[in-house]
């Protein structure tokens, strides 16, 4: 008779572990500010006097020539002739002239730069066991 062995069986039993995974995730939405471009502009204005000129006539003053002859001797006569010069008088022109005034005022511009305020989301990720 031969030995009998026995074998006894041995049963593996696995236990499954599960992984559960929770995800949280915050997302912040962005906020974008534009300020509108305030541009003033003044109108330039302009100064112009016009000019003024003065003229005076010239004035003339002419005296007719007087000749007188006289006799001496019936055979000769001299004549005497009396002229008085013309007197011309002449005013010069005065012109007065004022320069024109322009005043230009510059345009001003004001831009604000536009502010973009932009949040990363967070993701939390927890793991249980």
């Amino acid at each position: 008779m031969y030995p009998q062995a026995s074998v006894e069986s041995c049963q593996h039993h696995e236990t499954s572990l599960e992984l559960n995974t929770t995800s949280l995730q915050l997302n912040t939405t962005s906020e974008k500010l534009n300020t509108t471009s305030v541009q003033l502009n003044t109108t330039s204005g302009k100064l112009n006097t016009t000019s003024v000129q003065l003229n005076t006539t010239s004035e003339q003053l002419n005296t007719t020539s007087v000749q007188r002859n006289t006799t001496l001797f019936p055979l000769y006569t001299t004549s005497v002739q009396l002229n008085t010069t013309s007197e011309q008088l002449n005013s010069t022109g005065v012109q007065l002239n004022t320069t024109s005034m322009q005043l230009n005022t510059t345009s001003v511009q004001l831009n604000t730069s536009s502010v973009q305020l932009n949040a990363t989301c967070v993701q939390l990720n927890t793991t249980s066991l």
